[in-house]
């Protein structure tokens, strides 16, 4: 058996077929390293890029939305302190208005919290009066104790040793109400 450049055809282990192997080595072995080599610090280089660009503009809408917030924050405070002063002027308007119509007798119930809760002469009369509007209305009758019964029950005191009877004295006497029937003990309004 003879042996030619590049072929052995007994041991493929001897020094010719090895010779001959890497000699033959694949073409252009070492362009594709170089390309390799290349090609992969190119992706490295535009990832990095990447990865800046992407950073500048996470960066820009940082910046931005940073500056929206505290627009808005402000925006926000200005509204609650413009929200307090009409809710302080609504109550000051609310207030007059209440006002006036207790003066006008508009308004059917007499602010009895302004008012003493200790009763005397003819104060008790307007009281009581006042009471028996709310409480019962005009042309209703009511017995004088349960009348004294609604302005006690209001928080107000009729002064005097028997406050009963004062009470009854003082209503018998008050020009808005009148007495139904005799020694009934009822009265109503006129």
């Amino acid at each position: 058996m003879e042996t030619t450049s590049g072929s052995c055809s007994r041991d493929p282990k001897s020094r010719c077929c090895a010779d001959s192997v890497s000699s033959q080595g694949p073409p252009f072995d070492g362009a594709v390293d170089v390309f390799l080599e290349q090609y992969l610090a190119a992706v490295v280089a535009d990832r990095s890029d990447l990865v800046k660009a992407s950073d500048q503009i996470l960066s820009r809408e940082r910046l931005a939305l940073s500056r929206r917030i505290a627009t808005l924050s402000k925006r926000v405070e200005m509204h609650r302190e413009i929200l307090e002063q009409l809710e302080v002027e609504l109550a000051a308007k609310q207030r007059m208005l209440r006002e006036i119509e207790e003066l006008s007798d508009r308004r059917p119930q007499l602010r009895l919290e302004r008012l003493d809760r200790q009763l005397r002469g003819r104060r008790i009369q307007e009281v009581a009066v006042q009471v028996l509007r709310q409480k019962v209305g005009r042309g209703e009758p009511v017995h004088y104790r349960e009348w004294f019964g609604l302005v006690t029950a209001e928080g107000f005191e009729i002064a005097g040793r028997d406050p009963l009877n004062t009470f009854l004295a003082s209503i018998g006497r008050a020009d808005a109400v009148q007495r139904v029937g005799e020694r009934s003990g009822l009265y109503a309004l006129k």
